[in-house]
């Protein structure tokens, strides 16, 4: 089977998802110990990290493309159909996206602070068994582009929900129904 046969499948399996989750967490955690990582927010910048085109969209738009000549694309990632369709699958109001957070913290890789607030507004942070296994996902090759997009994401775009969900929407405009369909429940 041929990568292209297969790609499509990488985001459908829980157990990648899972990874790049544990991997963008850590990315947040590592640059921020202390910060809070929403439940929301990881969404987004999960959304920024699978969307190659919308991720180009807002650094150019909302960071005069600082960073763009860090992220190494492959030219499928650019030119296929799927790069062209928003990957907005993995999302807090999708049953998917809780599964997943679900049995992360079933494992015990991740702590989820709920609030009575919102479900969007529990926070999300890696356990010490998370951050070990994260840092060990590090030291397989495959995952090395996720790692470096994450630490790019999450460096480049420290800022309030409200802020990140502004940069989406301005820059990516097809986004705008799926974020207020997300922010409504705020």
């Amino acid at each position: 089977m041929i990568f292209l046969d297969v790609a499509p499948l990488l985001d459908a399996d829980p157990r990648v998802v899972q990874c790049r989750l544990l991997l963008i967490t850590h990315a947040h955690q590592t640059h921020r110990p202390t910060g809070d990582l929403t439940f929301l927010k990881l969404s987004y910048y999960d959304f920024l990290l699978r969307s190659p085109r919308a991720l180009e969209q807002v650094l150019e738009q909302e960071r005069g493309g600082r960073n763009l000549s860090r992220l190494d694309f492959e030219d499928f990632e650019r030119k296929s159909i799927e790069s062209r369709l928003l990957p907005l699958r993995f999302e807090p109001w999708n049953n998917e996206y809780r599964l997943v957070m679900s049995t992360l913290t079933a494992m015990g890789l991740v702590r989820i602070e709920m609030s009575d607030r919102s479900e969007h507004a529990w926070r999300v942070q890696l356990s010490d068994i998370g951050t070990s296994l994260a840092q060990q996902l590090l030291a397989a090759d495959v995952f090395v582009p996720i790692w470096k997009r994450a630490e790019i994401i999450t460096k480049t775009f420290d800022v309030t929900l409200r802020t990140l969900s502004t940069y989406i929407s301005r820059s990516v405009p097809e986004t705008v129904t799926l974020l207020q369909r997300g922010s409504r429940t705020e």
